[in-house]
């Protein structure tokens, strides 16, 4: 969850309300959002503890083409595309900055291709070196790509809350601005909501590696609820010190609001720090997505849904090696090609409408199977599923609104998107049929 939005969404969040309460009420909001969908997914997780999150629940409650869709956008477009898109983003603007304190231009062509305008620059090589190093990082065993998702998630959440309980500690501020007079009206603040929840992207990874995590049944549901309430503790509490700092006009003004916090703060040297800081969560976030979209990929090749070799085990770690190895192959062409922006765009309403299906699945399968072991019962049930699934559905709303509206701003991509989904449903419809 922790990774770079946290810093780049909150000044499109002030855009929309000047309000400081109600700034920090919607941060609160979308924490309440992914805790709805965090029990949903922890009910399904403890009670199928196995690889491949959203492809076998919704194998279970909807049959193979619905799961084979989701599959295939899932490993090909979400986590490939994100995977793509988070190590080229540190690359361009992190790395790249801490590159440049010791006189490294990444920006600057370092391969050009004799007889051809093609070239490849610092940027796109080293965000291909980082995905190639965490794929090897995973494939050398759970154990040790797991250690390496702790130590960089527990650096970024100390650093953090430290950095934010200082800020707070020391207001009033110089540089704070107040807010501009904006009015809460309701497109406005549902923009906000929009941009927010993209912000808590991620509450759900741990549902991919189910099978390997011991005494499922407790831990991945300690792991969602815990790791959920704990982010947006988080989020609130940072979205305080941008407010003490910054103030809300400040906050509106600046893209990125945590080299903008430190400047304040600790003067403009200090952005190299919280560039590091940012660098370290994206690589942690980077890392999380290899661990649980290769499982996708396992997971449909073990019921032959993508060719079967992706479904084999190797090595005396036991790991899904061959799809962590593809899954690294298709990102690397996404860096390369320019158009993982594209494909991440494509697949981003498709993944809210696969999610609200899993919430379904989880009404589907109470229906269904009332009798099945159940080691974990979602909380509030079904009021807290219920809200996820409403609002999954209203952001899938605005998104389609947006990208189908004349003359709007909005990429018709989304709704291709859904496009892709559905026909790839219907292709192995058919075949399945013709089977």
């Amino acid at each position: 969850m922790l990774g770079v939005g946290i810093f780049l969404t909150p000044h499109l969040v002030a855009k929309s309300v000047s309000s400081p309460t109600l700034f920090l009420a919607l941060w609160a909001l979308g924490g309440l959002i992914a805790l709805a969908g965090a029990v949903t997914y922890a009910e399904l997780g403890a009670m199928m503890p196995d690889a491949g999150g959203d492809y076998v629940y919704l194998r279970r409650a909807f049959g193979s083409s619905t799961s084979f869709a989701a599959g295939v956008v899932l490993f090909v477009g979400v986590f490939a595309g994100s995977i793509a898109s988070m190590s080229a983003a540190a690359s361009q603007y992190q790395l790249r900055l801490l590159a440049g304190r010791v006189g490294i231009d990444l920006a600057a062509r370092w391969i050009e291709i004799p007889g051809s305008a093609v070239g490849f620059t610092g940027i796109e090589l080293v965000a291909v070196l980082l995905v190639v190093g965490l794929t090897f990082v995973n494939v050398l065993g759970v154990r040790l790509s797991s250690l390496a998702q702790t130590l960089l998630t527990l650096v970024p959440v100390g650093v953090l809350t430290l950095f934010a309980v200082g800020a707070l500690a020391t207001a009033p501020h110089q540089g704070a601005l107040p807010g501009g007079p904006i009015a809460p009206q309701s497109p406005a603040v549902a923009v906000a909501v929009l941009n927010i929840y993209f912000a808590y992207a991620g509450w759900n990874a741990v549902a991919y590696v189910g099978g390997e995590i011991a005494d499922p049944g407790r831990t991945i549901p300690r792991a969602l609820l815990a790791g959920t309430v704990l982010v947006t503790a988080l989020y609130l509490l940072l979205g305080a010190a941008w407010i003490s700092v910054l103030g809300m006009g400040g906050i509106a003004e600046r893209f990125e609001v945590g080299t903008a916090t430190a400047s304040v703060l600790l003067g403009p040297q200090a952005e190299w720090m919280v560039a590091a800081i940012i660098a370290i969560a994206l690589v942690g976030s980077v890392n999380a997505t290899v661990l649980g979209g290769a499982r996708i990929g396992y997971a449909m090749g073990r019921d032959a849904a993508l060719p079967s070799l992706l479904g084999v085990l190797s090595g005396r770690a036991r790991v899904p090696v061959r799809a962590l190895w593809l899954q690294a192959a298709v990102a690397v062409l996404l860096i390369l090609s320019g158009a993982f922006e594209e494909l991440v765009l494509l697949t981003s309403v498709a993944m809210f409408l696969l999610g609200s299906m899993t919430v379904g699945a989880l009404f589907v399968l109470r229906r269904r199977e009332p009798e099945a072991p159940r080691p974990y019962r979602a909380t509030l049930y079904p009021l807290l599923p219920l809200l996820y699934l409403l609002t999954a559905v209203a952001v899938v709303g605005l998104e389609v609104r947006n990208a189908a509206s004349a003359g709007s701003e909005g990429s018709p991509l989304p709704l291709l998107g859904i496009g892709v989904f559905l026909g790839v449903w219907l292709l192995h419809r058919a075949w399945a049929g013709r089977r």
